[in-house]
């Protein structure tokens, strides 16, 4: 079985680590299929009119990208998919794949009606992205909230990374007949897993994200302090970057915190699984998540979670793994501090790495994909 996937969000030579989610669950089906992918993206570019790029970056991942000045966004839609089309024709695709899986589907399937009549062989979507749950940051009476709600009503699939986002999609598309699955995201296991590291000696935390609005760490600074007074020999390691960075530092700065609170800064995947060894908890502030696969790395490693209580978080966190927070980190830190001995981490791991390891996913991916292929060969 070949299949061919097309996303218009992925990394680059300069972006090695972007968007690394799609890689992730590209290279579990790898274990299954034969995969092509192809980022196929219009940029605005201040160098050039129309230029195409081709290339790839390995054996299966390539490249096919339209550089243009900055154009009005109805013509970015429009363009977008002329270029899919382009190169779905140009990849004679009807010949050659047995299905074609498109991650994030607007703007390349704008035109999706012109798409479908070309397409001989089934079409699916994965989706991944917050945006439907914020209306793509577009008022009701924007027109392209239309275009986009008509891709997710010609009855394609969809597979989603969280019951959550494939409930956001179905209420933003209009389509109460939404056809969708649940596909997770890929915890690499090899790189997070269990190392059974003698827990520290006085409570330790863990933090990491791109810091912005939705994934506010300030909550967390805040109890934090708070939880000084209870243990003043208490450590909080952050890392990541972010536009919230510099307000973590200042709060840092003011509140003379900087012998327990520890900014690391950007960290690869090792780093981070060495920082989740050993630790109280990884703790997780966010307004707003499809998935979080953050939290779901740290699970693999065996380390419970203290996290805000997101309806996709819910979806997989059992309480023998982590606490939810509704309102109040302080008061959660006390408690997984308290319970701390109980936790099983060695079953935390194996559980989680039962649900989001790459051969897992990549099993679950593969078999959904089939089903597919089969409805369509009926």
């Amino acid at each position: 079985m070949k299949v061919l996937h097309i996303t218009n969000w992925y990394r680059s030579e300069k972006e090695a680590f972007k968007v690394s989610f799609i890689n992730e669950h590209l290279k579990s089906l790898n274990h299954f299929f034969e995969n092509d992918l192809y980022h196929v993206e219009v940029q605005d570019d201040g160098e050039h009119l129309f230029k195409v790029l081709k290339g790839s970056f390995s054996n299966w991942e390539n490249y096919y990208i339209l550089k243009t000045k900055k154009i009005p966004w109805k013509l970015k839609e429009y363009l977008s998919s002329k270029l899919l089309l382009k190169l779905l024709k140009k990849l004679d695709v009807n010949k050659y794949y047995d299905i074609i899986n498109i991650h994030t589907a607007y703007p390349l399937c704008s035109d999706i009606d012109g798409i479908l009549r070309y397409l001989n062989i089934p079409l699916v979507f994965t989706e991944h992205w917050t945006a439907f749950a914020f209306n793509f940051n577009l008022p009701e009476s924007n027109e392209s909230l239309n275009r986009i709600r008509r891709i997710y009503q010609r009855n394609i699939p969809v597979f989603t990374v969280s019951n959550y986002l494939g409930q956001e999609i179905k209420r933003f598309s209009k389509n109460e007949s939404l056809n969708y699955e649940i596909v997770p995201n890929v915890v690499d296991d090899e790189i997070f897993s269990f190392q059974n590291k003698p827990l520290n000696s006085n409570p330790s935390f863990f933090m990491v994200n791109y810091w912005r609005e939705i994934k506010n760490p300030m909550p967390v600074l805040e109890a934090f302090k708070k939880f000084l007074k209870d243990y003043p020999d208490a450590i909080l390691r952050i890392g990541g970057y972010g536009p919230l960075w510099s307000e973590m530092e200042r709060f840092i700065e003011a509140n003379k915190l900087e012998k327990n609170i520890i900014l690391l800064g950007s960290l690869t995947k090792s780093q981070i699984s060495d920082e989740l060894q050993g630790i109280t908890a990884f703790v997780h502030s966010a307004k707003f998540e499809t998935f979080s696969v953050v939290c779901a790395e740290a699970l693999c490693c065996g380390t419970p979670v203290v996290v805000s209580d997101l309806e996709c978080i819910a979806e997989y966190l059992d309480k023998d793994a982590g606490i939810l927070v509704k309102d109040d980190f302080y008061e959660a830190l006390l408690k997984i501090t308290r319970v701390n001995p109980s936790f099983n981490r060695g079953k935390i791991a194996n559980k989680y790495q039962g649900l989001f390891s790459m051969m897992a996913v990549g099993k679950l991916y593969s078999e959904k994909l089939k089903e597919q292929m089969s409805i369509k060969s009926v």
